[in-house]
């Protein structure tokens, strides 16, 4: 099974849509981190959950796991444009 990205959502959401989506902001989550570890020094703690997104979805990947979790629960494999796209059309719940 492959790694599941924020670009891979992305692209999956640009094809369900049609439209091409502007990315903002790519964050380097390494330099976030230092960034929010300074704030919080200085008693600023309102960008602390940055720290949770950052250890999940960075480099730490502490989001990845050995198994997957989905075969050991036996679910089925889904295709992730399939699952946009009935996001997109309102077919599937999206939380």
């Amino acid at each position: 099974h492959g790694d599941l990205t924020q670009k891979l959502v992305l692209s999956s959401l640009e094809r369900a849509t049609g439209a091409k989506w502007e990315v903002i902001e790519d964050v380097d989550s390494e330099k976030r981190v230092g960034e929010v570890h300074e704030e919080i020094a200085k008693g600023d703690m309102s960008h602390a959950p940055d720290l949770l997104r950052a250890i999940t979805l960075g480099k730490g990947k502490l989001g990845k796991w050995e198994k997957n979790w989905a075969d050991e629960l036996g679910l089925p494999k889904e295709d992730l444009d399939d699952v946009v796209r009935q996001v997109v059309e309102g077919k599937r719940p999206y939380i």
